[in-house]
């Protein structure tokens, strides 16, 4: 941002003089977060979280893993944030841990006090451990490919929001 000064004045004539003169220059600062989404299906041959895509059938079991992190070269703590997870329409949210504050259809929102609680406090600050939060449903329909998108937003509240980190995860039939 920058700062004007502004000088206006009379001169002997009448005349309205303004003169503006830039102050300083100075750097927005903004947190720099990360966002993971990893999947794993309980019920297929798979033991481990993966990204990108994995493989499955209706009536399958499968378990997101959502970790955000901030950045060691942040240069601001993050004083309020907010979690939104876009569930694919072939997929039944069943469970989360830890429970989203609202649930709207297929989307889940976990608010900036639950999320200051994983961080360990708010502000949460780029010396602090990252978090995890497990999304638990059932695939409903193999149709066609399941996209599942997450963002973590940060701002000064839930006025001031902006984007920071996302990722989707994507499943289909086999």
């Amino acid at each position: 941002g920058q700062f004007l000064a502004t000088g206006r004045y009379t001169d002997l004539c009448g005349d309205t003089i303004t003169n503006e003169v830039v102050l300083s220059v100075l750097p927005t600062r903004s947190p720099v977060l990360s966002l993971v989404k990893e999947a794993r299906n309980l019920d297929g041959v798979q033991s481990n979280f993966v990204s990108g895509v994995i493989v499955a059938d209706v009536g399958d079991r499968v378990v997101y893993r959502i970790t955000v992190g901030h950045i060691p070269a942040s240069q601001t703590p993050v004083q309020y944030m907010q979690l939104v997870d876009r569930l694919p329409t072939q997929y039944t949210f069943t469970a989360a841990s830890p429970a989203p504050s609202s649930v709207s259809s297929n989307i889940l929102t976990w608010n900036n006090a639950t999320l200051m609680a994983l961080a360990g406090g708010s502000p949460y600050t780029n010396t602090a451990s990252a978090f995890t939060i497990f999304v638990t449903g059932t695939v409903i329909s193999c149709t066609s490919v399941g996209d599942n998108i997450a963002q973590i937003n940060y701002g000064c509240s839930t006025d001031c929001m902006v984007f920071a980190a996302g990722d989707s995860h994507v499943f289909s039939s086999e």
